[in-house]
């Protein structure tokens, strides 16, 4: 490799993508944390995924709250951006993000519905 290309290549690992790495491993690991925290207070993972079911309706509040605060954010986020560029590329951009966040968003929470029965 290149003294060219390997700058390249570092250039795109700049300290932004580093600390997103860092927050999502971080938030993984809390993940699997309070899962083996859980599995180990309530005595196995059967116990543990009956639990899980029996207060799905208090985490679907927790999503929805969730949900509204990031919306809330990304709606400051969007006026600042097209107070910046207001540009009609810009607002496309923007459009196709939200769309393509509220499927995932419909697709992931009809998932869960659909799991629940």
């Amino acid at each position: 490799m290149t003294r060219g290309a390997w700058l390249r290549w570092a250039s795109r690992f700049n300290r932004y993508t580093v600390r997103g790495l860092l927050w999502i491993a971080a938030i993984v690991g809390v993940a699997a944390g309070v899962n083996v925290l859980g599995i180990g207070l309530v005595g196995d993972v059967r116990g543990w995924s009956q639990w899980l079911q029996a207060h799905a309706g208090a985490f679907r509040v927790w999503r929805l709250c969730l949900y509204a605060g990031t919306a809330y954010a990304w709606y400051r986020m969007h006026r600042r951006l097209r107070h910046r560029e207001p540009s009609p590329e810009t607002r496309r951009r923007l459009i196709r993000i939200e769309l393509a966040a509220v499927l995932a968003l419909v697709v992931m929470e009809s998932s869960a519905l659909l799991r629940q029965g």
